[in-house]
C-alpha cells in the first residue's frame, strides 16, 4: 500500500522516484511493481525507455469494496525441500547496503576503500558529496560502478547541510565521524517522501555509548566525545 499511496500523491512517477522515496530495494519495488500491475490495480504507460506509473481507481475500489466484505482468502503457500539449489546469482545492487559503506569507509585513518558494484542513484551522489565534504578523497568510477574512498584526510565533523537535508541516510556518517574525530554536528537530516520517522533513538544510543548530545534550537544536533573514540 505504501507504493499505491506513493502513486496517488505523485501519478505518472517512473521506478526511479519510487525507489527514491522508498527504503526499499530497486529490485523489490520492480517486482512489487509488476504484481500490481499484473493485479490491475496499477497501470504502466510506456514512456521512451522508461514506464510511468499511476493507480488504477476504479480497480483500487473494487478490491477495497472486496476487502470489506472479507471475500479475499488468504494466499497460501506450501513448500517441500529435500532438493539440493545449485547454480549461481548476482546480487542486485542496493542503496541501503552501500549507503553504510560508504559511511563506515570515513573511519579507517590509512588506506583507501574500495566498493564494487555500487549502484548509480542519488542518495549514492549525495552520500559522496557528503564524504568528499569530511575531507575525503572520493573517486567514483560510475561505468564500472566503482567507489574508492581514501578517509586519510578527513578532518571535518560538520556535515554538509545544503546535503543533510536532501538524504535521510545521513545520520549513518555520524558513528563513523565520531569515533574518528571526538565530533560531529548534524544540521537535520530529510529526503523523505514517505513521511516524518524520527532519528533521535540514534542521539539516544551514542548518548548511552558515552556521547554528549546537545540540540540547538536551529535543529542542529552536536555529539561530542571526551575520549578520543567510541
Amino acid at each position: 500500500m505504501r507504493i499505491i499511496r506513493y502513486l496517488r500523491q505523485h501519478p505518472n512517477a517512473i521506478t526511479y522516484d519510487i525507489v527514491q522515496a522508498t527504503p526499499l530495494a530497486q529490485a523489490t519495488i520492480s517486482q512489487h511493481l509488476k504484481v500490481l500491475r499484473e493485479a490491475g490495480l496499477i497501470i504502466g504507460t510506456p514512456d521512451g525507455p522508461a514506464m510511468r506509473y499511476h493507480v488504477n481507481e476504479i480497480a483500487m475500489r473494487w478490491f477495497q469494496q472486496q476487502q470489506e466484505k472479507h471475500t479475499i482468502m488468504e494466499e497460501m503457500f506450501k513448500i517441500q525441500g529435500g532438493k539440493p539449489l545449485h547454480g549461481e546469482i548476482r546480487a542486485q545492487r542496493s542503496k541501503n547496503a552501500v549507503l553504510p559503506m560508504i559511511a563506515a569507509a570515513l573511519m579507517p585513518e590509512r588506506g583507501q576503500t574500495v566498493l564494487h558494484d555500487v549502484p548509480t542513484i542519488r542518495d549514492v551522489e549525495l552520500a559522496l558529496e557528503l564524504a568528499r565534504a569530511t575531507g575525503a578523497k572520493v573517486e567514483h568510477r560510475r561505468e564500472e560502478h566503482v567507489v574508492v574512498i581514501d578517509a586519510s584526510t578527513v578532518n571535518n565533523g560538520r556535515l554538509d547541510p545544503e546535503l543533510t537535508q536532501k538524504m535521510r541516510g545521513s545520520v549513518l556518517f555520524l558513528g563513523p565521524l565520531l569515533s574518528r574525530l571526538g565530533y560531529v554536528e548534524l544540521p537535520g537530516s530529510g529526503g523523505c517522501d514517505i513521511g516524518t520517522r524520527k532519528i533521535d533513538f540514534h542521539h539516544r544510543g551514542f548518548a548511552r555509548l558515552g556521547a554528549k548530545v546537545t540540540y540547538r534550537e536551529d535543529g542542529t544536533t552536536i555529539l561530542e566525545l571526551e575520549k578520543p573514540r567510541l
